[in-house]
């Protein structure tokens, strides 16, 4: 997503800022990486500030259980991620270095025996890997399949991008601009499709009002708001879609 502009807060940390002539209130929302706020049009840094001082209890609350949310463990020598379309593990082996290679269409991860898996600029460059891996996929395999949706229900947009965005699994703008997190590739395939019929009828209902769910469940076989909460047992935090082999 893109946004305005950003505050240092002491106590929240950076705030994002995005104006939004469809908003009628502050929004706030707390992901791995800060505090995202929807503000109105109108708004200036002072009336977020003052809205931020006036919740600032909730806010900071809000703030402690996303970072006990996105705390990451170690990717370490158990890792593995085995979905639909994307498959990577991490082992160890006869190497000298971590290194990355493709095999039969999965991500092998290799690290020389007694690897730290604490050391951060090793978790940085997994991570790296994993997320240019998956941007790759996201990039050939969701503009076909948003094709197809909006060929289904008749539903256009006008652009797709694939976005690195943490807390958030899709966007659309008033322009019509659709964008998808790159992480999407890691959810069930009918999450997957939700998601971008989401965003699709967010071309017609710019809000979440009841006429968007009525039409969402026009497309969904009125299972909207059932898939909705089937994808909160999802997030944006790699490490949760590790499985042990």
């Amino acid at each position: 997503m893109n946004f305005d502009y950003s505050i240092n807060h002491d106590i929240l940390g950076r705030l994002y800022i995005r104006l939004d002539a469809r908003a009628r209130r502050f929004i706030f929302r707390a992901t791995e990486d800060g505090i995202r706020v929807t503000a109105p049009a109108c708004s200036t840094e002072r009336h977020v500030c003052e809205a931020v001082e006036r919740l600032l209890p909730e806010l900071t609350a809000l703030k402690k259980k996303a970072n006990e949310r996105y705390k990451k463990r170690c990717i370490d020598a158990s890792f593995v991620i085995n979905t639909p379309d994307f498959k990577m593990k991490v082992v160890e082996g006869d190497v000298g270095l971590p290194r990355a290679e493709m095999k039969e269409g999965d991500i092998l991860i290799t690290c020389p025996p007694n690897t730290n898996y604490e050391d951060e600029h090793l978790q940085s460059w997994i991570l790296s890997v994993v997320e240019k891996s998956l941007s790759t996929i996201a990039k050939w395999l969701f503009p076909l399949r948003m094709s197809e949706l909006s060929a289904r229900t008749g539903l256009q947009f006008s652009t797709l991008k694939i976005k690195k965005s943490h807390g958030r699994w899709g966007s659309c703008s008033i322009n019509k601009g659709i964008n998808l997190s790159l992480y999407l590739v890691l959810v069930p395939r009918h999450l997957q499709e939700y998601v971008m019929l989401h965003e699709l009828c967010h071309t017609i209902e710019l809000n979440h009002s009841a006429r968007f769910w009525q039409l969402l469940d026009s497309f969904t076989e009125g299972k909207a708001q059932l898939l909705r909460k089937e994808l909160k047992n999802y997030n944006t935090c790699i490490p949760n879609f590790s499985q042990t082999s």
